[in-house]
């Protein structure tokens, strides 16, 4: 095969492999954006559900503070 002929197949050869890591790359990329959504609305959930139950023990303590206030 003549140099000519060599540099034409590494050059394939690394054309194909770029395409490869490139894809790699961009399902990757796909992947953490799933990831970083999917995270972000559990944060959202759990903070949530931390509000809630501040509100809860609030009320919860409110009305216990009322009842000892009731009983003076």
């Amino acid at each position: 095969m003549s140099e000519s002929g060599q540099l034409k197949e590494s050059h394939s050869e690394k054309n194909k492999e770029l395409l490869i890591l490139r894809d790699i790359h961009e399902n990757h990329q796909r992947d953490s954006s799933t990831q970083l959504r999917d995270l972000e609305a559990q944060l959202k959930s759990s903070e949530q559900r931390v509000s809630d139950l501040n509100e809860i023990e609030s009320s919860r303590l409110k009305e216990q503070l009322a009842e000892k206030e009731a009983e003076l």
